[in-house]
């Protein structure tokens, strides 16, 4: 009976509660509980359905795609640039790597999209390895 009503609560509840996830607003990652597992942070609140969670780091030309992808889909993303614009203006900016994050709601879907788009790529790459002579 207690887990039915739990299950009620959940649903019924007008905020999406995913069983009491925590947020670290540092490292923008959910945290199951006490402390953050990437920066040791205490300082954790609960998780919102909108909070920008961390999705995938990739190079710029990936990055592209990626970005890409996510606006196609009507998923808002953040991407975070790691060297930031001194050091890309002297090494190129294909030696940029990114952080992509997105919706808490839509993080399910935004990686199941990137998980299709890298498996069709890795079948590409299949195809063209075989008609190699």
């Amino acid at each position: 009976m207690k887990i039915f009503l739990k299950l009620k609560d959940i649903i019924t509840s007008g905020t999406e509660r995913i069983f009491d996830m925590l947020y670290c607003e540092n490292c923008m990652k959910p945290v199951e509980a006490g402390r953050c597992p990437d920066c040791n942070r205490k300082k954790l609140r609960e998780l919102k359905p909108d909070d920008p969670v961390y999705l995938i780091t990739k190079d710029a030309t990936i990055g592209a795609s990626i970005e890409d992808i996510l606006r196609q889909n009507n998923i808002p993303c953040l991407k975070r640039a790691e060297l930031g614009a001194g050091i890309t203006a002297y090494v190129g900016y294909y030696h940029e790597t990114f952080r992509f994050y997105v919706p808490h709601s839509l993080f399910e879907h935004a990686k199941e999209l990137l998980a299709n788009f890298f498996d069709a790529n890795e079948d590409q790459d299949e195809k063209a390895g075989t008609n190699a002579p």
